[in-house]
């Protein structure tokens, strides 16, 4: 029986894909291990956005290039697939299997011609980039569902148009239908995911948009959540948000990264949004619906930017104050605009930058976490806790995970849970008689 070990990193969009490669495999006769010393064939699907995410899926890869020697086949698959190619083998020969992620439909056949002893590429354009395989069972409550692949905005500092290539909508029809399939298995939160799906239908002839649908989603019998990752700000307007705050199932979180306070440094990094836009949209939000929870982005040390420009920023995540915010120091990425500019800020000051910002955001973030304490909020229940299997956990329609003491057979359902304490990571609670 032919067996497959597969580590995946990155963003959910990886981890959808890898639910869809997996069950691929499956249907091609291969098992899947916990094991690669049991594997024949060890497989990782890659990201590319920063070089450190880089850095580990080579280190994980090389840390088993001696099973390559005793006839295992090794692949990289993903966005560094797709950003470094041929370059791969040559820095790398252990590995005999390079695929980019719009041609995950072809692995089967990658593999079988790697056993052979062939080194099999497939990076680039493709004329199949969604792999339509869905798991036949799905093992979550909540379940992604990929909507683009892509990004037209082409920010400076990005590879993600390298990595991902051009911006390429599903079709309605096919998201729809693959909603009720997951419905039908006993989902009952959807995620539409994209590189930023405020795009969807950018690329189609007539005028059906993201609003449109998620609008439709939302519709569809049984679901009791629609969630949607990620947004850019400039492509975020009033008619997604009316959708948001008139549809009780579609969640009221949206993910908008910022990335720099400073109009001078979005303006380097192409952003074609300025501080003031993006406050406008935030302001908006929540005029719209007062209970939106705002989480975002944030990069420091981009060339260029000077203590100025980063106490800008600061000041931004402190008058916002995002429910929950994810903070990167810059690093170069290859085939950017980025690539040709001066690395200006030391690695000792994108590091305090770093931390300050961090240090401000864990405040903000206690502060909000504690004002849940004494509110009675809507949980949908997803698992047992691991720790405490009388402990159930679930989340907030924001986004919060909550633990409380309950039933197993409340796992899919919506309950009311009152709110009773703070923790690092989640909140504390009780049922609601």
């Amino acid at each position: 029986m032919k067996s497959f070990f597969l580590r995946v990193y990155g963003c959910q969009m990886n981890f959808s894909d890898a639910d869809r490669v997996r069950e691929l495999l499956f249907r091609h006769g291969w098992t899947q291990t916990e094991n690669p010393l049991d594997a024949q064939a060890i497989l990782a699907i890659s990201c590319s956005v920063r070089a450190k995410a880089e850095n580990r899926v080579l280190s994980f890869l090389s840390s088993h290039q001696s099973l390559a020697e005793t006839g295992a086949v090794i692949g990289l698959l993903g966005c560094t697939a797709n950003l470094h190619r041929e370059k791969l083998f040559k820095q790398y020969p252990f590995i005999s299997i390079i695929c980019g992620p719009n041609f995950y439909h072809c692995l089967p056949e990658m593999l079988e011609s790697a056993i052979q002893g062939e080194k099999v590429i497939l990076a680039g354009e493709s004329e199949k980039p969604f792999l339509e395989q869905n798991p036949e069972r799905i093992t979550s409550i909540s379940a992604s569902v990929v909507i683009t692949k892509g990004c037209e905005n082409f920010c400076t500092y990005c590879v993600v148009p390298r990595a991902r290539g051009v911006l390429v909508s599903r079709k309605p029809d096919e998201i729809l239908s693959e909603i009720g399939r997951l419905v039908a298995q006993g989902a009952r939160e959807i995620v539409l995911l994209g590189q930023n799906v405020n795009e969807y239908g950018n690329d189609f002839a007539g005028h059906y948009h993201f609003a449109e649908l998620l609008s439709d989603a939302a519709k569809v019998p049984g679901l009791l959540r629609l969630r949607f990752l990620t947004s850019h700000p400039r492509d975020t307007g009033e008619r997604i948000l009316t959708v948001m705050r008139d549809n009780p199932v579609v969640c009221r979180h949206i993910h908008l990264p910022v990335q720099s306070g400073s109009d001078r440094i979005l303006a380097l990094m192409g952003r074609k949004y300025t501080r003031s836009d993006f406050i406008r949209i935030v302001e908006l939000a929540r005029d719209m619906m007062p209970d939106i929870a705002i989480t975002s982005d944030v990069m420091v040390g981009f060339p260029g930017e000077t203590e100025d420009d980063f106490l800008q920023t600061y000041e931004l995540v402190r008058t916002v104050k995002f429910h929950e915010l994810f903070m990167f120091k810059y690093s170069v990425r290859p085939f950017t605009r980025a690539s040709a500019y001066k690395d200006s800020v030391p690695d000792r000051e994108k590091e305090r930058r770093h931390r300050l910002i961090m240090e401000l955001q864990e405040k903000i973030g206690r502060d909000i976490a504690l004002s849940y304490v004494g509110r009675s909020v809507e949980v949908l229940v997803e698992k047992s806790s691991m720790k405490s299997p009388k402990n159930l956990l679930g989340r907030t329609g924001d986004g919060k995970l909550v633990q409380f003491e309950g039933d197993r057979k409340m796992i899919g359902g919506l309950v009311t849970v009152e709110i009773t304490g703070a923790k690092t990571g989640y909140l504390t609670g009780k049922l609601s008689r």
